[in-house]
This record gives C-alpha cells, structure tokens and sequence, in this order.
C-alpha cells in the first residue's frame, strides 16, 4: 500500500549547500498569507488526506499557527 505524505516547507531549487546556499534560500523566501497558505491546505486535504506530514522550513508564526489548525483539524 503506498502512503502518501505532504511536505510543508520552503525549497531550495539551486542544489546548492552550504551556508552560502542556506543563506541564499532564506532570502529568496516569498512568504504567502495566512488565508492563501489555509486555502492550499484545505485543497490537499479534500482531495488527498496524506498519512503522514513532514514539515520544513515556516516562515513565520502565524503560518506555522495555520499549519497547526488544519492538522488539528
């Protein structure tokens, strides 16, 4: 049986490492609103409700809070 999981995170397209390329995706992070991130989520879990969830990199509390509701949810 496959498992689906969802990743929650920000990405890192370069293939770069290091702290140059760590530093390099902390300042191209585009932060999304709450609403928009909330609406994204809502869509995954009517359609797919994934069996696990792997969260990343948030770029700040109150998306982190969204996170936290839906998975309450």
């Amino acid at each position: 049986m496959k498992q689906k999981v969802l990743s929650i995170a920000g990405s890192d397209p370069s293939g770069g490492a290091g702290i140059q390329a760590d530093l390099k995706t902390m300042l191209a992070v585009s932060e999304v609103t709450p609403e928009f991130l909330e609406c994204q989520l809502d869509g995954i879990f009517r359609d797919i409700f994934p069996d696990a969830v792997k969260i990343g990199m948030i770029p700040s509390v109150k998306l982190a809070e969204v996170v936290a509701k839906k998975l309450e949810e």
